[in-house]
């Protein structure tokens, strides 16, 4: 097993503190000086990738990434780990099963010592589908270790990862599995995700057009060049040696399908996109929930900035990788919002107070990739009303607000060694 890469704590809070000093830095001498050719360099390069993403995403949209043919059917170990799921477990458990893949397919149910109903319900299924089994767990609990739990017994060639709330459709894994035959070492295969409930209200359908426009955007236009595409929580398949191979699921972290997902690129591993077939999810329907859940997957990104991003310069990865995970690793920290704001304020910083440099055009041209990039998500999207995508780009940019709260807050967890504590994430179901 090839080792783990990871950095010293000290080391961690170091690199995070010193990245947010060189920020703070740069923002005061880009604005007390009226030099805005610092940041808006800063900027430039991150629109220049925006842009990149954008041509291969359109390029592969055109040119119809389908998957290869493919005669053998990897066998395939299906997982949930749930918690208190007695809501939702039962139509997740029957979407899963009705698959129509012809090779060898299992599904564990991992009960993570619930407290409601779950493993009754599991129970009552067992009998209806020999291929079910369920995993009682009375110790270290989490995600990370529930999934290691599996990973430790099966003998399947291929494990996917569901969440308890998913949906999927009959053909998910015939269309699925050939994706790992798209290049060479493909460890990890991503599908889209979409939100079921997103007509329950504003936030809801938020969350429903940042998964299954801007996510698909992002991760399909990085496939196409062998990018960093991220594995997510929900959907995801990978190859179960190359998993053991890099160490499994890291126990404990709040993050653990990102923290995968740099490990295998570090070992040499690729992971791959697809958006022929969707799992379906609930979103939070409150935004105290929202808040709750998305401190916590900030919080995780900071710990992967600061534990790999001197090891991903380290390895023997690709360029692209590496670029893309340094700027991936950037956007979960506070540049996310720099660069949504920062951007916009600085134009109105020169069309108002400052009058020197850089050239105006030079700003505009930031300004005009971000707000391209948003305009092309939601022309894909099928928005053709100008009102409707103007009223698109304000809830975008107010949407993208609640990075101030949850980076703010994963920041001074991550600084002053306070564990966020992992709230658990309520699932009614379609029916709730």
């Amino acid at each position: 097993m090839k080792a783990m890469y990871s950095v010293s704590t000290a080391w961690q809070r170091i690199l995070v503190i010193g990245f947010i000093v060189t920020t703070f830095l740069l923002f005061i001498f880009s604005y007390l000086t009226g030099n805005l050719y610092p940041l808006q360099i800063v900027f430039f390069i991150y629109a220049i990738h925006r842009l990149r993403i954008l041509y291969y995403a359109n390029k592969g949209r055109k040119k119809g990434l389908h998957p290869v043919i493919y005669s053998d059917f990897p066998s395939i170990t299906a997982v949930i780990a749930a918690k208190n799921e007695e809501d939702v477990i039962e139509n997740s458990i029957l979407s899963i099963m009705k698959s129509d893949y012809q090779g060898f397919f299992e599904l564990y149910v991992i009960n993570d010592q619930s407290t409601d109903g779950t493993q009754c319900v599991v129970e009552n299924l067992l009998p209806r589908f020999p291929n079910l089994h369920l995993i009682n767990r009375t110790e270290r609990p989490g995600k990370g270790g529930a999934l290691n739990d599996v990973l430790a017994i099966t003998k399947s060639s291929i494990m996917a990862v569901f969440d308890a709330d998913s949906y999927i459709e009959p053909d998910f894994f015939t269309k699925s599995v050939p994706y790992f035959y798209r290049g060479k070492n493909v460890a990890g295969v991503q599908s889209k995700v979409s939100i079921y409930n997103k007509d329950q209200n504003h936030l809801t359908d938020l969350q429903h057009e940042e998964f299954s426009e801007f996510v698909k955007v992002a991760q399909s236009g990085k496939s196409y060049y062998s990018g960093a595409v991220g594995l997510g929580g929900n959907g995801q398949l990978t190859i179960v040696k190359a998993v053991k191979e890099v160490g499994g699921w890291t126990e404990g972290h709040l993050v653990d399908d990102l923290d995968l997902s740099i490990r295998l690129n570090i070992n040499g591993y690729n992971i791959v996109y697809q958006d022929v077939v969707t799992v379906t999810q609930e979103a939070v329907s409150t935004f105290k929930a929202f808040i709750r859940q998305r401190t916590r997957w900030a919080t995780g990104n900071i710990q992967c900035f600061s534990m790999y991003l001197p090891s991903i310069w380290a390895s023997g990865m690709s360029l692209n990788k590496k670029i893309d995970w340094t700027l991936v690793l950037l956007v979960s920290t506070p540049f996310v919002i720099l660069f949504s704001y920062g951007s916009t304020l600085a134009v109105l910083l020169h069309a108002f107070i400052i009058k020197s440099s850089p050239p105006f055009a030079f700003i505009i041209f930031n300004q005009l990739i971000y707000l391209g990039y948003m305009l092309y998500v939601f022309w894909q999207s099928g928005s053709r009303n100008p009102f409707k995508i103007i009223g698109k780009f304000f809830w975008r940019y107010v949407y993208s607000l609640h990075w101030f709260i949850v980076m703010t807050s994963g920041l001074w967890k991550s600084l002053t060694k306070k564990k966020i504590k992992w709230d658990k994430t309520v699932h009614i179901g379609k029916g709730g």
